[in-house]
């Protein structure tokens, strides 16, 4: 009797599974379907899909009508206060007109500030428009002091004489570095009788004075003089006169590349000691 009633209750709890089960199976139907459909599950496994999954169509709900909304299609409505719901209603702060008033007189007074440094005054031309200053930035004048500069003349005998041209030169902080670089320019007036004999491309490397002694340290181009002997002469004598303008100037020593030769040129001028102004007289 009892092996009954145990069988009987077993009965009993496999019925209520099976209906609860139906009934999940019933409520989970539609969502069942969907699975199945947007899977392609009977596709993948069976190659076709029976009717009822193909015929099926997913119920609208509320997370299927998450479309954005055609702003065209649904123009905003603005209702009447008096038709707003208490849910629709808000309450709304009132503005402070004097508070905005201030703010937007002090927003005023500083561009106006602002404007005052960017502008300055002009003479009254009848316009009403304030017109904006243009700075002008004049040149600096160049301090410059007179150069005494020495170079050679030739007459119609081809005899050679020395001849002095002033020139107008910046003023620096090493006067005889910039008057002999203006000696190797040059002279002005450049025609057949006026010239300079330092040979082309000559380069000073480097000028100091100790002692009285000027010390002029040439490139190698100062050597070679395509006028033989006088030509290595004459480059001299407009070096040492030039030179020796200078109070503190009383000899010039002569260096090319830095070494001290004894003689220049293959013509042999000495240049191993000291010259003078004297050396060319």
């Amino acid at each position: 009797m009892a092996a009954k009633k145990k069988i009987g209750f077993t009965l009993i709890a496999i019925l209520a599974f099976i209906i609860i089960f139906l009934i999940i199976f019933l409520v989970k139907l539609d969502d069942i379907k969907y699975s199945l459909k947007s899977t392609g599950f009977f596709t993948h496994v069976f190659g076709s899909e029976p009717e009822f999954i193909q015929n099926y169509t997913p119920e609208e709900t509320l997370e299927n009508l998450n479309t954005p909304v055609d702003t065209n299609k649904n123009p905003l409505v603005f209702k009447n206060e008096e038709d707003l719901s208490p849910v629709e209603q808000q309450e709304v702060t009132p503005i402070d007109f004097d508070n905005l008033l201030n703010t937007e007189n002090e927003m005023n007074q500083e561009n106006a500030l602002t404007q005052e440094t960017t502008k300055t005054d002009t003479p009254n031309t009848g316009d009403s428009e304030d017109v904006a200053a243009v700075a002008i930035v004049e040149p600096q004048a160049v301090e410059t002091t007179e150069a005494r500069l020495f170079f050679a003349e030739v007459d119609s005998n081809g005899s050679i004489f020395r001849y002095e041209e002033k020139r107008s030169v910046p003023k620096t902080n090493s006067p005889l570095t910039t008057t002999i670089n203006e000696l190797l320019l040059g002279p002005s007036q450049s025609d057949i009788n006026h010239r300079s004999f330092i040979p082309e491309g000559t380069k000073l490397l480097g000028a100091s004075v100790k002692n009285g002694v000027a010390t002029l340290n040439f490139s190698e181009e100062f050597q070679y003089n395509v006028y033989g002997i006088e030509g290595a002469r004459t480059q001299l004598m407009q070096v040492v006169y030039t030179a020796s303008v200078f109070p503190t100037v009383k000899s010039v020593q002569i260096l090319i590349d830095g070494e001290k030769k004894e003689y220049l040129g293959s013509e042999g001028v000495w240049i191993g000691t000291p010259l003078t102004t004297g050396n060319f007289r």
